[in-house]
């Protein structure tokens, strides 16, 4: 647990409790006492602890009903909640704290919301835009119910081709569908972390906070500016070295996921520093295997340059 900070009031203080700088609850006054008819300087933003993860019942925005704390971020906490408005409905609440995010976080995480409010796809959670509590953002989607992908393929281990070949179709009909938008929507952090799976097998696309719907070139922005999206074995090398991401930087990461499906083991530790190549094997058809290793093709230009193709190619269209 974060130790209390002195430059903000102590945590859940019950209504009504008077304060005085420094997060003291009431008391003896400090040295010198307070000048009559003033009141003490209250510190602005928050008022509650920014490593402290609100308790269930709270009632965010006036309008999202904390059930439970179901992940800490760096810059704030992920609650599933009901929605007061929505006859109880179940929606997930990020929430941005200023005091542990900068300006680029804050630019990230009003960016997720945008591109999720413009999405419209039965397996991307919609967004519900950005509210406001006490200072903290509050940015509530559709509550995806499902199993991680990751927490699946550790259950059961490395997967059969067809399997696999009937995930990969999965994922890229939902990335066909924002890699046609305009501009186009790249998801730029694409791992087994990052899709749900229900008891039927169906799969959803969750966690844009990686997201962009931005064209950038990379060679006019200053090095101390330039952001770096990746998870290390699924990026792409372009990403892993901060410089622009394409449709084909998502198709990287999807046949990275197809070879840790296939063997059991994480991209990384097939990773052969030699080549700049993954080097794997498993008991896989010539197609399905010519098609992987298109996807993972260095440099960029040599990719396949969209998921509408790659899925063609790997249903042999």
């Amino acid at each position: 647990m974060v130790p209390q900070d002195p430059r903000f009031p102590a945590p859940f203080l019950p209504q009504g409790m008077p304060q005085v700088p420094g997060g003291m609850r009431s008391g003896p006054l400090p040295p010198g006492g307070l000048m009559p008819g003033r009141m003490p300087e209250m510190p602005q933003g928050p008022m509650f602890h920014p490593g402290i993860p609100l308790p269930n019942g709270t009632l965010l925005a006036d309008r999202f009903e904390i059930s439970d704390m179901l992940f800490e971020g760096r810059c704030g906490f992920i609650y599933v909640t009901r929605d007061r408005k929505a006859q109880g409905a179940m929606r997930l609440v990020k929430t941005f704290d200023p005091r542990r995010g900068d300006g680029k976080d804050e630019d990230l995480f009003r960016r997720e919301s945008s591109i999720l409010m413009s999405l419209d796809h039965p397996r991307i959670p919609k967004g519900y835009g950005i509210l406001d509590h006490d200072g903290m953002l509050c940015a509530p989607q559709a509550y995806t119910p499902g199993e991680e992908l990751a927490r699946y393929l550790h259950t059961r281990g490395k997967l059969p081709e067809a399997e696999v070949v009937a995930i990969m179709e999965q994922l890229l009909d939902i990335l066909a569908y924002c890699h046609e938008r305009k501009p186009s929507v790249l998801h730029r952090d694409l791992k087994p972390e990052n899709l749900l799976r229900d008891q039927e097998g169906t799969l959803f696309l969750v966690d844009f906070g990686s997201a962009s719907d931005r064209h950038q070139d990379k060679q006019r922005v200053p090095l101390e500016n330039l952001t770096t999206m990746q998870t290390l074995g699924y990026a792409a090398p372009e990403q892993v070295y901060g410089l622009e991401a394409y449709p084909a930087s998502d198709l990287y990461a999807v046949g990275a996921m197809a070879v840790h499906l296939l063997t059991g083991k994480h991209p990384i530790y097939l990773y052969d520093g030699m080549t700049g190549r993954l080097e794997w094997e498993a008991p896989v058809s010539e197609h399905l295997r010519r098609w992987i290793e298109s996807m993972l093709e260095i440099p960029v230009a040599r990719r396949l340059q969209n998921a509408r193709e790659a899925l063609r190619r790997l249903k042999r269209e």
